[in-house]
């Protein structure tokens, strides 16, 4: 694998919430999964998609839940988009919603491709996913789709509902028998997700022509492994071994690739463990055990002085400094 698909932590947060809900053991099927316990309290970051998808599709499994991806979706209140859902509510049209959309969807998905298309005189919004992520299609796919249909509705208002469906899955009576799809043709099977939007004259946007899929530029691994990263800190000092579970990576090649990119691992870890430090520390109300609690120090003063080492001032210096009034 090339580089490593990351989600935005609020995405995996519905999955986790809706699970809670119904009263299922969240916590040890994260364990199982190999993802940070910091999900349960939906801190801001992201988790590996793979891993994700493998919690998803586990968590489907042991709840007898089919329509787990259809489920969650459907309770989203697409607050997870944050700014982005106010924006596109603001657009002047629907094609001009869809195509803030696709410009932004890579800061809550490293590897997400959607686009809207022109196929026999109709727009498409489009979605394809990536290649290398076979784990959990059934149910990513299910999420996907009905959230394709949200984002839709901001424009269109909850009444709107597509009339032509493509899936890459096999036939399902899930989604032939679910409200989201009572009025669309479903066409399965096929090599992207998408829908059929309606029409919209002079909307001046991006369309790409016969459904052919735009690229895309997935972060450096320092870049991801930093982000992958730092929902962990609080549960342990993330080793090398965690790193290359996340990446899927043995040690040899992590290390390589991080090299070619001038970083060793312990540089990496240093430097995820000061951003995240100085970010609490600059937040009023924050202690310094606290601090060093969401960093896996169990001595608040082993964290003070690896902190003066990296910085040359103490945490309550760092904090004077940025807290003045």
């Amino acid at each position: 694998m090339s580089s490593i698909p990351i989600v935005s932590t609020s995405f995996a947060h519905l999955f986790i919430s809706f699970l809670m809900q119904k009263g299922h053991p969240v916590r040890r099927w994260l364990v199982d999964a190999s993802l940070p316990m910091s999900l349960l309290d939906n801190v801001d970051g992201y988790v590996s998609e793979y891993h994700l998808r493998k919690f998803i599709e586990d968590a489907a499994k042991k709840t007898g839940l089919n329509e787990l991806g259809l489920l969650v979706a459907e309770s989203s209140s697409m607050t997870e988009l944050g700014e982005l859902t106010v924006q596109m509510k603001d657009a002047e049209n629907l094609y001009e919603s869809l195509a803030l959309f696709c410009h932004n969807v890579a800061d809550v998905n490293s590897h997400a491709t959607f686009w809207l298309s022109e196929h026999e005189g109709k727009t498409w919004f489009c979605r394809a996913n990536p290649e290398e992520l076979e784990i959990g299609q059934h149910y990513a796919e299910q999420f996907t789709i009905a959230y394709m249909i949200k984002l839709v509705q901001l424009t269109t208002g909850v009444n709107w509902h597509p009339e032509h469906v493509w899936l890459k899955t096999s036939k399902n009576r899930g989604y032939i028998e679910h409200p989201y799809f009572c009025h669309s043709e479903i066409g399965f099977n096929r090599g992207l997700t998408a829908i059929m939007l309606p029409d919209i004259k002079g909307a001046d946007v991006n369309i790409y022509p016969r459904f052919s899929t735009p690229e895309i530029n997935p972060p450096n691994l320092t870049s991801t492994l930093s982000k992958l990263l730092k929902p962990y800190l609080s549960d342990m000092y993330p080793d090398i071994e965690l790193a290359t579970e996340l990446s899927r990576l043995n040690v040899r090649t992590l290390k390589r690739r991080l090299s070619e990119e001038n970083i060793t691992y312990r540089e990496l870890i240093q430097q995820v463990r000061l951003e995240l430090a100085c970010s609490l520390l600059e937040k009023p109300g924050y202690r310094i055990i606290d601090v060093a609690s969401a960093l896996s120090y169990t001595n608040p003063g082993n964290f003070s002085r690896a902190f003066h080492r990296w910085t040359g001032m103490t945490p309550h210096e760092y904090q004077g400094k940025h807290h003045k009034t």
